[in-house]
């Protein structure tokens, strides 16, 4: 591809079809999806098409494995190539000088939906059981790109408190989102990918200072750099606690071991970049008896051979007990679901009766990635790779060894025998086939399965251009900040919102993650930032989160909207002064609303009598039903207020009430009012309410149109409206 066009269905000359990009959800094989219409594959659907799913011709074939026993599956729905003319889309020969060569890929067709879906991917055999198909569209997703726009934003702000111990030195963000699942998913997501970077951005600054360092010594090194930045570590599941103490080295030791295990298969990983290598102290007892083994031609590469080997039990996590480091190898917040096992292992030969156990040599008659890759690649025999892999499991399984016995099987030690060292000092290559990156010369080999690509040692520059030109790569050579995000809706508890909005106002959490019920009635402090993750709805809704930062006049707010690929996003980001020149709609009350004038005047005269009883407190501090303090505007608990004596009491307050009728306290008329004592003793204080609807079609009901209009502003707390005469007549 010599260039990718985002969005439209044409390219810059408005004539070149631009065909819809896709890509593996697992190795991330790029894919273009067109539609075959009389000899022409076009880029977008139309009548009568047929849907293609291509891929480019240069890359690995493709492989299926097999789910219960682990190994290939010979694939026999391999589609001929086709060439089309990328300036046209029509289809030609493959003689054509301009001619684009394709590989469709099978596809299936649902039954229920009657679409055709790709099954596997041609690169690595990927088949995915959640998704109709293992490819996607290229897209970041909106909280991998808000959360980082995040924190880009929360490392440039200034510090709220740098002399105190504090995440991020207290720095604080709060993010928008319009439903309540956007803000739930995006704050553990922010403070996973917040971690993953600091903790890698870690071990590449005490390695780099090292050399290398043993496991033990890395956990600590790192542990002490985290700690000057305010580390905060809490335990996986819904109600997470804070590690503290001997607890927090433990997790933090998981995590980094994750880096060098289950993470390591990635190609973003500070082993995939060759910013670190992966060594073991007794190393050369495996190289040994591997090399005696080999034939002459091959001896040089038995080091490679047995670090391929280990590699795979790494990123397997197979992990032993021995010694005893306290990790929980069931924890998914450290290993993920997928390798969140007990008695993840290896083994010479593969167990039927255990799925986590990872043999090296399978069935009889069959291959797997090991067999494959000796026999296939290093030309031996099969009698020769058994005896190669008999060799290496002699070797683990003695006592002074790398590896213990753990479940079924060998797991590698946690110990000093596990050793990281500085990248820059270790060759990297990478495959020629499939781009793979290795710190291992295998023969020059690559050692995906079924590639069989030749591997080239990068020079200097090559990886210093890489290096400059990647995102992970600069942010693991900066000093990332580790953030603390919490989820703030309406699907917390109370209790548990109000002690995460006073851990955002000291510091201990850096970012909020919010719905719109923040944007208004909780004062959050000084805060001098606010990300929206879409744009909003409309402009008074950005002007009530804008508005969250800056209250305090201490800086300028800084307010950064993100816009998402959906129309109305894409539509408001292109105008988006348009969009802020935009008037809010003027808020209007219907003063013909019979039940809400009802509603007013109640609260109205409630509020003034509660005011009026409260001016008698002397105790400090804010009132409150739940508590003791009820007894001082009710004079005592409210089982020893008579009903009768707070009905004539509020009688009494009741401005003018001397001008119109008193009816006699027994009458039903003002029964809600002898009554108000028990109501409030039995209801909550948002439920209090001193009167009934009337029945429609009432005179009472009707006098309602009837009411002055000298009610429509309200009074001021204590100082009740003028009351009416049917005010007296509520039921």
């Amino acid at each position: 591809m010599s260039e990718v066009v985002v969005g439209g269905l044409t390219a810059e000359d408005g004539e070149s079809p631009a065909y819809k990009l896709l890509v593996c959800r697992n190795c991330g094989e790029p894919y273009i999806e067109g539609w075959h219409v009389e000899g022409e594959v076009r880029p977008a659907l139309e009548r009568n098409a047929r849907r293609l799913v291509l891929r480019l011709i240069d890359g690995p074939e493709a492989i299926e494995i097999d789910e219960e026993t682990g190994e290939v599956v010979e694939d026999d729905e391999r589609l001929p190539s086709i060439a089309i003319d990328p300036a046209t889309g029509i289809l030609v020969g493959d003689d054509e000088p301009d001619a684009v060569r394709l590989e469709p890929a099978p596809l299936r067709e649902d039954e229920d939906e009657r679409a055709f879906y790709m099954k596997k991917c041609l690169a690595c055999g990927y088949a995915p059981r959640r998704y109709a198909e293992p490819i996607t569209g290229i897209h970041p997703g909106d909280d991998a790109f808000a959360a980082v726009c995040g924190q880009a934003l929360l490392e440039a702000l200034p510090p709220r408190k740098p002399a105190e111990d504090h995440p991020m030195k207290a720095r604080n963000l709060l993010t928008f989102s319009d439903n309540r699942q956007d803000a739930a998913f995006f704050a553990p997501f922010f403070e996973r990918t917040s971690r993953e970077q600091a903790i890698r951005a870690a071990i590449l600054a005490v390695v780099a200072k090292s050399g290398h360092i043993d496991l033990p010594n890395l956990v600590t090194a790192v542990r002490r750099r985290l700690d000057a930045q305010g580390l905060r570590l809490y335990s996986g599941g819904i109600t997470s606690a804070r590690e503290t103490g001997e607890n927090e080295e433990i997790r933090l030791k998981g995590l980094i071991v994750a880096e060098l295990t289950v993470l390591a298969r990635l190609r973003t990983s500070l082993e995939g970049f060759g910013l670190i290598s992966v060594d073991y102290t007794h190393l050369d007892r495996a190289s040994q008896a591997i090399a005696a083994t080999l034939p002459e031609a091959l001896k040089p590469h038995a080091e490679a051979i047995a670090r391929f080997f280990l590699k795979a039990a790494r990123t397997h996590r197979a992990i032993s007990k021995v010694p005893d480091h306290g990790i929980r190898l069931d924890d998914d917040s450290i290993w993920t679901s997928a390798f969140a096992q007990e008695n993840r292992a290896i083994a010479r030969e593969r167990n039927p009766r255990s799925d986590l156990v990872m043999g090296y040599l399978p069935a009889a008659k069959r291959t797997n990635r090991f067999t494959w890759f000796l026999e296939e690649c290093l030309g031996l025999t099969p009698v020769a790779a058994r005896d190669v892999i008999d060799a290496f499991f002699r070797a683990v399984m003695s006592a002074r060894s790398m590896c213990a016995g753990h479940g079924k099987g060998l797991g590698l030690k946690l110990d000093n025998s596990l050793v990281v060292a500085d990248g820059r000092d270790v060759p990297l290559y990478r495959c020629a086939s499939c781009g793979a990156r290795t710190q291992f010369d295998t023969a020059g080999k690559c050692q995906s399965y079924k590639c069989g690509g030749e591997l080239s040692e990068l020079s200097r520059a090559e990886r210093d251009a890489i290096e400059a030109a990647n995102h992970y790569v600069r942010r693991y050579r900066e000093t990332p900040l580790l953030g603390i995000a919490r989820e703030h809706t309406a699907a917390i508890s109370t209790e548990l919102r109000g002690v995460i909005e006073q851990q955002f106002k000291e510091g201990e959490v850096n970012l909020l993650s919010c719905t719109t019920t923040m944007e208004m009635g909780v004062d959050l402090g000084d805060l001098e930032a606010v990300l929206c993750k879409n744009v909003p709805p409309n402009i008074a809704n950005y002007q009530q989160r804008a508005g969250r930062a800056g209250r305090r006049a201490q800086v300028a707010p800084i307010v950064l909207t993100t816009a998402r690929s959906s129309r109305y996003d894409q539509a408001k980001f292109r105008e988006f002064e348009e969009y802020l020149a935009e008037k809010p709609s003027v808020p209007y009350l219907s003063l013909d609303n019979a039940n809400f004038f009802q509603r007013h005047q109640m609260a109205t005269m409630l509020a003034g009598f509660l005011g009026h009883r409260l001016r008698e407190m002397t105790r400090s501090g804010t009132p409150r039903l739940s508590s003791g303090s009820i007894r001082g505007w009710l004079g005592g608990s409210i089982a020893s207020v008579p009903s009768r004596s707070l009905g004539s009491s509020a009688w009494q307050w009741w401005p003018g009430h001397d001008a119109y009728h008193r009816p006699p306290l027994r009458d039903r008329r003002v029964r809600p009012l002898r009554r108000a004592g028990p109501r409030l003793r039995a209801a909550p204080a948002h439920r209090l309410h001193l009167r009934r609807r009337p029945r429609t079609g009432t005179a009472d009901a009707r006098r309602l149109d009837d009411r002055p209009r000298q009610m429509r502003h309200g009074a001021e707390a204590g100082r009740a409206l003028e009351p009416q005469p049917w005010l007296t007549r509520m039921r």
